[in-house]
């Protein structure tokens, strides 16, 4: 049964696999790694050394990258589980999302397509712009990402490489820098 409005069925309509060119390619374009003799019976080997949250960092990917539903990427996660022997992925896109902590404090922004008016909390899907005049429905988001953790990770990730810049740069005499080190940053002073 199709759920779609009669502008989406229309626009679906002639977008069947093997009939829209546009969507199988050129009849020129082949694929020069798949295996057309064992396409027929042939059993799947997928290597070994692939952990369950590298397909999931793979489906998250694909989530972004392509703009999937929810309710593809659950799509997607069952037909995972019936290629293996157990079922390793969840079901079900809040458990999903659950794999992927948020150690930044990530935020949603979200505002009205039609005339950027922005939102003080998530509105709900059937909610109309506040703004006088404006009425439409169409709302989107941007994220924001507070960069002071960020800033502090990367300190400690290089913070080997600091200290050995720190030492070369010490040895050095008759430098015209040096470094300096106030408010717990480093930063680079030119000595006169």
């Amino acid at each position: 049964m199709c759920t779609c409005s009669s502008e989406e069925a229309n626009c679906l309509e002639g977008n069947d696999l093997y009939t829209n060119q546009n969507q199988i390619g050129e009849a020129n374009e082949t694929d020069t790694h798949f295996e057309s003799e064992s396409y027929n019976g042939d059993y799947i080997i997928f290597t070994d050394k692939m952990k369950v949250s590298d397909v999931l960092f793979m489906v998250l990917n694909l989530y972004v990258k392509y703009k999937f539903s929810q309710e593809t990427v659950e799509d997607l996660l069952r037909m995972l589980n019936l290629l293996t022997k157990r079922k390793p992925f969840p079901e079900s896109f809040a458990t999903f999302s659950k794999k992927f902590p948020d150690p930044y404090n990530i935020e949603r922004n979200y505002f009205c397509t039609n005339c950027q008016c922005g939102y003080e909390k998530q509105p709900c899907p059937e909610s109309t712009c506040p703004v006088e005049n404006c009425g439409s429905t169409a709302k989107d988001f941007f994220i924001t990402i507070p960069i002071e953790e960020q800033i502090r990770e990367t300190f400690k990730k290089y913070s080997e490489e600091i200290k050995d810049y720190k030492e070369m740069i010490g040895t050095k005499k008759n430098s015209r820098y040096q470094l300096c080190r106030p408010s717990g940053f480093f930063y680079y002073h030119a000595s006169q």
